[in-house]
């Protein structure tokens, strides 16, 4: 396993800065693995029914096929254990304080990529995320236009029962972030490169152009 560096980051405004948060075990670290195309991060490829990352960790990310001048930071989280009295709530308040103290006081993230397990049942009874002061405060007021929800572990059982349940998420659980201008899209298959850099590409569009602008 590498080395985490704790040496920060500069804080330049040409940065991608990318946060992938989810659940303990679905799918945090082999998502960012698949996306960086290495183990050197000291990221596990493997899920577990406890956090592989401990703590909150930034990564200076070589894509594959993204322009060496796109300069994609993904921030690896330890997971939400509800089991355990980590909510989303904690989290995300913990994240907005890292980058504050990370980055500076006017820092913000440019996306988060919401990981869920499909086969979840935990959520679904769970009341609808409708706001987040925490992510409203480092990402901004269009806060809600900067989540990617993604849906993973579909190949552990029959898609069909899948379906049913991304469609309960797509009219309840996220229906009022989807209305406003979150996305939502699936990682079938862990281990393709592709679909995982297919997924920040929705994030990542014209942001970088953005960026160069501002500076």
């Amino acid at each position: 396993m590498g080395c985490r560096s704790s040496k920060p980051f500069e804080d330049t405004t040409d940065e991608i800065r990318i946060a992938v948060v989810g659940r303990t075990g679905s799918g945090i670290s082999q998502f960012i693995h698949d996306a960086t195309g290495s183990y050197k991060h000291g990221v596990s490829n493997q899920t577990a029914l406890r956090p592989f990352t401990t703590e909150i960790t930034p990564i200076l990310a070589d894509i594959k096929g993204f322009s060496p001048s796109v300069k994609v930071v993904l921030i690896d989280t330890p997971g939400f254990d509800f089991t355990r009295g980590n909510s989303e709530h904690d989290k995300f308040s913990q994240l907005a304080k890292w980058v504050k103290h990370r980055y500076g006081s006017k820092a913000r993230l440019d996306g988060v990529i919401y990981i869920h397990n499909i086969w979840t049942e935990e959520l679904l009874n769970r009341p609808p995320l409708l706001t987040s002061d925490a992510l409203e405060y480092i990402c901004g007021p269009n806060w809600r236009e900067k989540v990617v929800f993604v849906s993973s572990h579909w190949n552990e059982r029959v898609r069909d029962d899948g379906n049913e349940r991304e469609v309960l998420l797509k009219e309840n659980y996220w229906s009022f972030m989807l209305a406003k201008g979150s996305q939502m899209t699936r990682y079938e298959e862990p281990e393709r490169p592709e679909k995982a850099v297919e997924i920040l590409r929705l994030l990542v569009g014209g942001l970088s152009n953005q960026k160069k602008e501002l500076r």
